[in-house]
């Protein structure tokens, strides 16, 4: 199956949603328009495809849909977590395999709370040694406020 340039539907729609799940951000219009071929052509080209704008089997699998529905393999939850089918959940895994998935995910979690601290004390440092010549100096810059807002509670890992 090919889908190229001036094909219209729901396939189309579909393709559009994996390049905006992808990072190509455009209109789901289901038509395969000039935005949706240069995106097309932008995306093969970052994944070593052959660059021709034309949604073949390589650039399909590519993209995480299924070559016969263009369904997504592995949908995501729109929060960029996988979502499991129920078929995918029931898989055995043995437990040594079980156990190397939870220490890489206690690793990735440890790492992501010493950031957080980390960030939040080079914040906190930050604004306790400035000083300034008056109160409309002292106004927050965008990077401390988003930091400054941000809490531990609101890690997606936890």
């Amino acid at each position: 199956m090919t889908i190229e340039y001036s094909a219209r539907g729901e396939n189309v729609e579909r393709i559009q949603h994996a390049l905006n799940r992808a990072g190509f951000h455009q209109t789901v219009d289901g038509k395969f328009g000039d935005a949706t071929y240069a995106a097309v052509r932008q995306f093969q080209e970052e994944n070593d495809l052959e660059v021709d704008g034309k949604v073949d089997e390589e650039t399909l699998a590519a993209l995480g849909l299924d070559l016969d529905t263009l369904e997504e393999l592995s949908p995501s939850s729109g929060d960029g977590s996988i979502v499991f089918t129920e078929e995918e959940a029931k898989l055995d895994v043995p437990p040594s395999v079980a156990e190397k998935i939870q220490q890489y995910v206690r690793l990735v979690e440890d790492q992501h709370q010493k950031l957080l601290n980390a960030l939040d004390a080079a914040l906190h440092n930050f604004e306790t040694t400035m000083s300034f010549a008056s109160a409309a100096d002292a106004q927050p810059d965008i990077f401390g406020a988003l930091v400054s807002t941000a809490t531990v509670d609101q890690c997606p890992l936890h």
